[in-house]
């Protein structure tokens, strides 16, 4: 009896070091806390684009931080084609990077759409437990996110949150995007939203 309660407290054990979890941020180009008029004014005419984030806590890859923009040609919320460009630091490991692309890929294949292409670019993620700051490329030029976990009123009628985060997730809370910036020349692609209650911020797993 006790071999067995032995053998089973290693499984679980086990199984919980294999799982993969981490923090998921994502923060629109429009608003998914405010009020009905505010959402309406903004629905046909915004949220077409997204910028997201994942730090990986546990797991293969436990230490590494992903990025992505999603763009859609309607507001990402009517779940049209999307394209994502998904960014990753090289480690100098070409078959783990490789890997963790695939993974990534694959596991939020329903967020970043069929199109993916991926570009090796610095990544960092930092989360003191109220504020979560991403940025991508050096000095952040591509992204740069500033998200609170808080919420700022921005009209005078009820608020509600209109929106699902794009990607399965936990915990799920709405953030105060103090920065909101995405530039990317090549692509024409530029946005720039700041104090807008535009995020997502959640746990992962798989």
């Amino acid at each position: 009896m006790k071999l067995a309660l032995w053998l089973t407290a290693i499984l679980v054990c086990a199984s919980a070091m294999a799982q993969t979890k981490g923090t998921y941020l994502e923060s629109r180009t429009c608003s998914v806390y405010v009020g009905a008029c505010h959402f309406n004014g903004e629905y046909d005419t915004a949220g077409r684009e997204a910028a997201l984030a994942w730090k990986f806590d546990t797991g293969r890859f436990a230490g590494r931080a992903a990025a992505a923009i999603v763009v859609s040609d309607a507001n990402l919320a009517e779940g049209t084609a999307r394209k994502s460009w998904l960014y990753f630091e090289r480690t100098g490991d070409a078959d783990a990077d490789e890997a963790f692309g695939r993974e990534l890929s694959a596991q939020f294949s329903n967020v970043l759409g069929k199109s993916v292409v991926v570009s090796h670019q610095p990544v960092r993620y930092s989360d003191d437990g109220e504020v979560v700051k991403v940025s991508v490329g050096d000095k952040g030029q591509i992204v740069s996110l500033d998200v609170s976990r808080v919420t700022k009123p921005c009209c005078p009628m009820p608020h509600e949150v209109w929106y699902q985060p794009l990607a399965t997730i936990d915990s799920v809370s709405v953030g105060l995007a103090n920065q909101n910036r995405c530039s990317v020349q090549e692509l024409a692609l530029s946005w720039q939203r700041p104090l807008e209650n535009s995020a997502f911020i959640g746990e992962f797993r798989y």
